[in-house]
Order: C-alpha cells, then structure tokens, then sequence
C-alpha cells in the first residue's frame, strides 16, 4: 500500500468475497470502501464493520452513502497482481493498492 509514491505504515485490504470488486481499505485511521466496477470510493467508519470467523460483515454503499470526489482511476496488469491507484480529490492523496490474482471484477 502506498500514498503519494510512499509506504504507508498502518495499512489493511479486505476484498468482499461475494462482491469481489468492493474492497474495504485502512490507510493510517481513514478507512475507505473502493468500488474498483464503477470506480467510485466511500469514506465509511471501521465501526459500521464486523468480523465473523474469517469472514467480513457490512453494509454495502447506498445512496445514502456520499461518493468521495475522485479522479485518476488507473487499474494495471503487474504479473502476479493487479495494481489500481486512485487519488481523491480533496486532498489530492493517490492510493496505490496491488491485490493479487485472480481478481473477480470482470
């Protein structure tokens, strides 16, 4: 995981194992869900979330759920993974994910 080119020390991935194009995303204590489909990004609470066995329970965003402002959506073909980076607009911030494959999003 990386910000602006840089590592990111407290990080985490959750991809959803239904919705594998919905992945749950810490960096540093802003959490975040990506829709890498429609390439959209929700800013949401770690509290809204819970951990059952070895599996991750949530809502989905809705349209109650206000899409960030983002720009740059890019998704790559790296070998083993998938790279995908976007950066938000507010802050200008690109995060820089890379999950390995396969990746169920097609």
């Amino acid at each position: 995981m990386k910000r602006d080119n840089q590592p990111v020390k407290d990080w985490s991935v959750l991809q959803a194992v239904k919705n594998r194009h919905l992945l749950l995303v810490q960096v540093e204590r802003n959490w975040f869900v990506l829709d890498l489909k429609q390439e959209r990004a929700y800013r949401v609470a770690r509290s809204d979330f819970q951990t059952r066995d070895a599996d991750l329970w949530g809502p989905e965003p809705d349209r109650h759920t206000p899409v960030l402002k983002t720009y740059g959506w890019d998704s790559q073909n790296i070998g083993p993974a998938q790279q995908v980076t976007v950066r938000l607009a507010k802050t200008s911030d690109a995060i820089t994910i890379e999950l390995p494959h396969p990746v169920g999003w097609y």
